[in-house]
């Protein structure tokens, strides 16, 4: 059908080439041709020709394109980042500083090592301290200062003690009546920027001071 079509449409337009030139040889006499009349004849044919033929040519299917399955995941829920607790390791002291402060009172130190820790112990005439961790930040520092009948002996160690928790917490204001107040209570404990403090009566030995993990 095709075919036939492009054939007939050939005809038309080598007819109407023809009758451009010489009018008379596309149209018969009695219409009076002319080259103008060639031209709107043999145009509509044309345009006619092409009707019937779209009119007559069969319908092609339309392609249909596979259709993609597209499996929607749901999505994971967002968890906000939570705050880390903040760990406080060592007293802010270094191993110098800290034994330092015991011998300008009369303290000797000795080498002790704990299984998995560094420490140093040292002794005085009435009183042991024990410094434990690293030398650039030390982790704890625990006193036993004995208590006697002699209130002149006892208000010596009562100062020393005072003076490590100056050194330990220089900002904590209320740290020489806390202390007070603990030693008339034969104990006490709190916590100061994430470290321990205790103070603990211990009969017979005397007074101990902790500070640190």
């Amino acid at each position: 059908m095709e075919a036939l079509f492009v054939l007939f449409q050939l005809a038309l337009t080598v007819v109407m080439i023809l009758g451009l030139i010489r009018p008379n040889w596309a149209l018969p006499n009695r219409m009076g041709p002319s080259r103008l009349k060639v031209i709107g004849v043999y145009t509509g044919a044309f345009l006619g020709a092409t009707v019937i033929a779209v009119a007559l040519m069969p319908a092609k299917p339309i392609a249909v394109l596979p259709q993609i399955a597209v499996e929607a995941k749901p999505m994971a829920p967002v968890t906000p980042p939570q705050a880390e607790p903040m760990v406080v390791t060592g007293l802010g002291l270094t191993r110098t500083k800290a034994m330092g402060h015991f011998e300008k009172v009369g303290f000797t130190f000795e080498n002790a090592p704990l299984i998995n820790r560094e420490r140093w112990m040292g002794r005085s005439n009435a009183a042991l301290v024990d410094v434990i961790g690293p030398a650039r930040n030390v982790e704890k520092i625990t006193i036993l200062a004995a208590m006697v009948n002699d209130d002149a002996a006892n208000l010596k160690q009562f100062e020393i003690l005072a003076t490590v928790l100056v050194l330990a917490f220089p900002g904590w204001k209320e740290r020489g009546q806390w202390l007070v107040n603990s030693i008339k209570d034969s104990g006490g404990r709190t916590s100061r920027d994430g470290r321990d403090v205790e103070v603990t009566l211990m009969p017979g030995l005397g007074l101990m001071l902790s500070i640190g993990q």
